[in-house]
């Protein structure tokens, strides 16, 4: 009898197992497919979706604003979602899709694009961000959730646009969501010299960081270093080292210390996702 009651537990619980949903199957199959490519036929669409034959990720430009607030983990509060999306109008597609490749998906290994991006790059005109408790609402430039990157200002202004901060936005927000989402770390290399629990404002060329913000951390540092490196050309570079910042009496980077973590973060982002700092920017970084 014993041995009969083991046999009937065992088998009533590989028919639970069996019965359980397993990883895979908890992913609703189809959800992907109220979308299709090409989603026009301008010569664009062509891109797009050669893009997508490559790395799995939709690029849209018409698609359910609720695609732009979904996020499964729950890591942002409320008021980092939109609050509205307004879709591209038809005239700037053309400029926006090519601007977003040419400076952004263009620019990196197709096997990293695979690996790191969420399933949907979403284009919009404009994006609305939820009021929070002290403040208005207010436009975004970009925003992101688990399954997608949200672009803004695909409109009328791109032809007039700074092509350096538009380039530099793109990036940013791109690893931004990475290090959020855990696709990317902060290289240990680049912040193990610096102790953010005693930076301020003040001191902040003490420890070589070129853009102080509230909350400072290694994501904060890092992304002051990428703005810097796609905004700048190559003599901004090269006089960034030794400029007076801030007020301070001294060089800013009397002692070399930025340009070290300059180069670290170079030197690691190569080593470690296969993106040339260098090749992207066209500077000469170290």
């Amino acid at each position: 009898m014993k041995i009969l009651r083991l046999v009937l537990l065992l088998s009533a619980g590989v028919m639970l197992w069996n019965c359980n949903p397993q990883e895979d199957d908890i992913i609703p199959e189809g959800i992907e497919e109220k979308y299709t490519l090409p989603q026009g036929n301008h010569e664009f669409d062509d891109k797009i979706v050669e893009f997508y034959d490559s790395t799995g990720v939709f690029v849209l430009y018409r698609y359910e604003s609720l695609d732009a607030n979904w996020n499964i983990t729950g890591l942002y509060p409320n008021t980092n979602y939109p609050l509205e999306v307004v879709l591209p109008e038809e005239e700037a597609l053309e400029l926006g899709v090519r601007m977003v490749f040419e400076n952004w998906l263009d620019l990196y290994p197709l096997s990293t694009l695979k690996e790191t991006l969420p399933r949907k790059v979403l284009l919009a005109d404009s994006i609305l961000k939820k009021p929070s408790s002290q403040g208005e609402a207010a436009l975004a430039e970009y925003t992101y959730a688990f399954d997608n990157i949200c672009i803004g200002n695909v409109n009328a202004s791109l032809a007039s646009v700074d092509k350096k901060e538009f380039k530099a936005m793109l990036n940013l927000a791109y690893i931004s969501y990475c290090i959020d989402y855990g696709k990317m770390v902060v290289p240990e290399a680049f912040y193990a010299m610096v102790d953010y629990s005693k930076v301020t404002a003040s001191n902040a060329s003490k420890y070589a960081i070129v853009k102080h913000s509230p909350n400072m951390g290694a994501k904060e540092d890092m992304l002051g270093y990428l703005n810097m490196i796609f905004t700048e050309d190559q003599i901004g570079m090269d006089s960034w080292w030794f400029d007076t910042m801030w007020g301070f009496d001294s060089p800013f980077d009397a002692d070399g210390l930025c340009k070290k973590r300059c180069g670290i973060l170079v030197d690691e982002m190569k080593r470690l996702y296969n993106i040339d700092l260098e090749a992207l920017t066209g500077l000469d970084l170290k």
